[in-house]
């Protein structure tokens, strides 16, 4: 599970904003449209806020997997082979 929820800091209900979630990630190498991209997938319910629930589903499913055993040199990016080798090997992908 991500720590991001938990480094955040929250709205009174527990919440991420949008522009709190924008400046973190902006310090990932993400562009302006790839953090949007993310936060829209990321928040199901469309109300402009991340619940735990929310960031921590969508971690499972599109990050865990890749940040951790995909990324062999830590870059943070993956390669070619790192992906090829990581979509064979992902349990969603089959």
């Amino acid at each position: 599970m991500s720590t991001i929820s938990s480094v955040l800091p929250k709205t009174a209900d527990d919440h991420i904003e949008r522009n709190v979630f924008f400046t973190a990630f902006s310090h990932h190498g993400l562009n302006k449209f790839e953090i949007s991209d993310v936060f829209e997938i990321a928040d199901l319910d469309k109300d402009g806020l991340l619940s735990a629930r929310e960031w921590e589903n969508f971690y499972d499913i599109f990050i865990s997997d890749f940040q951790g055993e995909c990324n062999k040199d830590g870059d943070w990016y993956l390669t070619p082979d790192e992906l090829a080798g990581c979509m064979y090997k992902s349990h969603w992908v089959r």
